[in-house]
């Protein structure tokens, strides 16, 4: 064999060794069960799996192709003028749960919205998921020292059956709150450890230790604290307070705070039953928060800074223009909600609407 024969066997050898190393995620992706893809049965490094797995299109892998439509007819000039765009944010936020590489939602001419979800199997709960009428609502988040009460318990139980998560002794005492990188009013969990805390919640007999009045909600996904990307989990009151018909209106609005005139917040106009029912919440809960749940996310738990009469208040804390958008107001079917990334919690707080200055852009 010649000197340039030999360069071009080692120019082969190294060609199919990085051919391997590349397509070895997708054989180990595509190679698990349908069920193990997505879910709590999926690996711990299922999302890390699935990005590096070639993405195939629905011409490769087959899938669910929809075309909507919003019915813009009944709604005023200002919530029709960007209704698409919200609706469209809803969408990805419900397609996000099933766990689909590259999907796709773009809008197409004036009302309509095309989602392709490549390698779909569960069709019957996509179509109920996608199709639903949004559930916006409004719900006290429990104290910080009932929260840790609760989540000792959690762990009590699951130590006892000797469930944990993981082979660390901290994981064998407390499985499920030695993931949590904070604990106040609700548990911070960074994003690799997500589906270890999602295995332990849906442990069987879980449930039974929950208290009837509570229940446990996460907030919205890519939140981040102290630079470190993940989604806060919240114990929260069951039974709403209030439910998205006492909202009238939502505006993204600056100069709602006296202390800092330039800073952007949420201002929101209830109707008039809406206005006594927030009335009597925020008198009776002064210093709590007041979580607004959209399709049983958190979207956001602001601190009830006082009792608000007027049915004019306002949501103010670390907001940028785009955070401050109220995408969780909207006419039902489409009731959209953002996906911003954003930090912490209790920063942000309730009051009453005293002055505005000026509109974010539609």
């Amino acid at each position: 064999m010649t000197r340039t024969d030999q360069w071009k066997l080692l120019g082969v050898l190294i060609a199919t060794a990085l051919s391997i190393w590349y397509l070895f995620p997708s054989f180990r992706y595509f190679g698990l069960p349908p069920a193990q893809r997505t879910g709590a049965a999926a690996p711990a490094n299922i999302n890390d799996i699935r990005k590096k797995a070639i993405h195939l299109g629905l011409d490769l892998q087959g899938g669910m192709h929809l075309v909507l439509e919003v019915d813009r007819s009944k709604m005023n000039e200002g919530a029709a003028k960007d209704a698409v765009e919200r609706a469209m944010e809803v969408l990805r936020s419900r397609i996000d749960q099933f766990g689909v590489a590259e999907p796709l939602v773009q809008r197409e001419g004036e009302d309509r919205i095309v989602i392709q979800l490549p390698g779909l199997t569960d069709r019957e709960r996509a179509l109920e998921l996608i199709g639903k009428t949004a559930l916006l609502e409004f719900k006290l988040v429990r104290s910080a020292e009932e929260a840790k009460n609760l989540f000792d318990r959690i762990d009590s139980f699951l130590a006892a059956r000797g469930v944990t998560g993981g082979a660390d002794s901290a994981l064998r005492r407390t499985p499920l709150t030695a993931h949590f990188l904070s604990l106040g009013s609700s548990a911070f969990i960074r994003q690799e450890d997500l589906p270890a805390v999602r295995k332990l919640l849906a442990t069987t007999g879980l449930d039974s230790i929950i208290p009837g009045d509570s229940q446990l909600t996460w907030g919205d996904a890519n939140q981040t604290m102290q630079g470190v990307t993940g989604q806060e989990l919240y114990v929260l009151k069951r039974e709403p307070e209030m439910k998205g018909e006492s909202v009238a209106t939502a505006d993204a609005q600056i100069g709602l705070k006296s202390t800092n005139p330039g800073a952007w917040g949420v201002s929101m106009k209830l109707t008039p039953t809406g206005r006594a029912d927030f009335a009597r919440v925020t008198g009776n809960n002064v210093n709590r928060q007041l979580a607004i749940v959209l399709d049983n996310n958190v979207q956001s738990a602001p601190v009830i800074n006082e009792r608000i009469p007027s049915g004019d208040a306002s949501i103010t804390g670390n907001f940028s223009v785009e955070s401050a958008r109220p995408s969780w107001i909207a006419p039902a079917p489409c009731l959209p909600r953002s996906r911003s990334s954003r930090s912490a919690r209790s920063d942000r707080r309730w009051a009453p609407t005293r002055s505005t200055r000026a509109c974010a852009p539609a």
